[in-house]
């Protein structure tokens, strides 16, 4: 949607294992984070070729309640993803046009809606800078990262101990299974998130979450299983030229996530705030794949 806007820019792309664990996202979870606007933008745009609307519009259409409330949207993500079924030339020619006003409607709408928030702001102070004893240093604040994970930042679990309940390497084949590498339309997703930087030429750091291989490992999952995960991120953004970083070092780290979830726990933000601060000032080393955070 952002078309254009995204070219040579940089973005962070943050993944949780949690979204390739599953055949396709939940209508739910889809109506909750789809966007009329943007999808209409995406359609009309001139920025993205027409193989990338196509599989656009194909997932769209696999959320037709989504749809049902906006007729000249779904007629257009019909026909982008099904030019042979189009219809009528001027059938077609109709619901663009529709589309097209719609979408100037929406654009005066959020900037009108800019302008409101914008005018009803006090003006904002001055920066003040920050306080403290000692030169800023990523060094020294990593070095003392696990008193981030401890309260009041963070709750570690008791259970992070985990008791091994199957024996290794078991497990294997359910975990493979579990991600789901040739059906689940999370890497379906994915890949198109990808071809679409790659389209518009933005330049992406892809950070991945670290999976908590002690607590699979005890469930009789190897890590040679949990590394055909990470075989399979490394794969997709190398294909695409984007760097890809997931903290393979904090697999075993019972203070990096909360629990045995794929949130980030405060000593974890800080290795993603730190990799984001070196990102965004030309530090990182030029590889498609940084397999360590340092």
């Amino acid at each position: 949607a952002l078309g254009g806007a995204a070219r040579d820019r940089k973005l962070v792309v943050l993944l949780s294992s949690t979204w390739f664990m599953v055949p396709t996202m939940s209508a739910y979870d889809h109506e909750h984070r789809f966007s009329v606007a943007q999808a209409t933008q995406v359609l009309l745009g001139g920025e993205l070729d027409e193989g990338i609307r196509r599989r656009i519009a194909e997932r769209m259409l696999d959320y037709p309640d989504t749809l049902r409330d906006h007729p000249a949207l779904a007629a257009c993500a019909r026909a982008a993803a099904r030019p042979y079924e189009r219809g009528p030339r001027w059938r077609h020619a109709f619901q663009l046009a529709r589309l097209w006003f719609q979408g100037v409607k929406f654009q005066a709408k959020d900037e009108l809606e800019t302008i409101r928030s914008l005018s009803r702001r006090a003006e904002p102070e001055p920066p003040q800078a920050l306080a403290t004893s000692r030169p800023f240093s990523w060094d020294q604040m990593l070095s003392e990262a696990d008193k981030y994970a401890q309260p009041p930042f963070d709750q570690p679990s008791d259970s992070k101990e985990y008791v091994r309940t199957a024996p290794p390497g078991s497990k294997d084949q359910w975990f493979i299974d579990l991600f789901g590498f040739d059906h689940n339309k999370g890497w379906t997703d994915l890949e198109l998130m990808l071809d679409t930087l790659k389209e518009l030429r933005a330049r992406p750091l892809i950070i991945a979450i670290p999976v908590d291989a002690s607590y699979y490992e005890a469930y009789g999952s190897s890590l040679a299983a949990v590394r055909q995960y990470y075989d399979h991120l490394e794969s997709l953004c190398a294909r695409h030229g984007f760097p890809l970083v997931h903290f393979p070092e904090h697999d075993r780290d019972r203070h990096f996530v909360y629990k045995h979830s794929d949130y980030l726990s405060g000593k974890g933000w800080l290795f993603v705030d730190r990799l984001m601060d070196d990102f965004y000032h030309d530090r990182l080393p030029s590889s498609d794949t940084i397999a360590d955070s340092r």
